[in-house]
């Protein structure tokens, strides 16, 4: 998004929020390409540097693969938010001010809306407790439509 140099901050604190839930099987998915490995250092570096007693599982690999593995994920706005929802994994959208994503680009879309988001830590922290998800759309009106091979474009 607008701020990748918050990235890692934002990152943190969400899987800080996590462990302090009592979450203890946490990983986060780092997305294959060039910089992977610098990606995968600078990780686990933030974490050996910080205070926090806990540290993730770094994953790589294909988004999909992970997915019948997971009982809740927490990401930004990205195609995964779909992908989850076809599969049925709640998807908690942690997006704050900080990304660069203002309220008014929320009201565009079908899949969210800003009450279904978290914006900040404590936010996260109540929909995790909850395990609600972001999707406000029914499963079924994801995936219901034409097959693409009918579609007459």
């Amino acid at each position: 998004n607008a701020r990748w140099d918050q990235r890692y901050k934002i990152t943190m604190e969400a899987v800080q929020e996590i462990f302090t839930l009592g979450l203890n099987s946490v990983a986060i998915k780092i997305k294959d390409g060039v910089n992977r490995d610098k990606e995968i250092q600078r990780y686990k570096d933030c974490f050996m540097d910080s205070d926090t007693l806990n540290c993730p599982d770094i994953i790589i690999g294909e988004f999909n693969q992970y997915l019948s593995q997971t009982n809740i994920i927490v990401g930004q706005i990205s195609s995964a938010l779909f992908e989850a929802s076809c599969a049925k994994v709640p998807y908690i959208v942690y997006e704050p001010y900080e990304n660069g994503v203002m309220d008014y680009s929320l009201k565009e879309s079908i899949l969210i809306n800003r009450s279904s988001i978290a914006r900040n830590v404590h936010e996260l922290g109540t929909m995790l407790r909850k395990q609600d998800t972001s999707v406000i759309v029914e499963h079924e009106d994801l995936t219901s439509g034409l097959p693409l091979s009918e579609l007459r474009l």
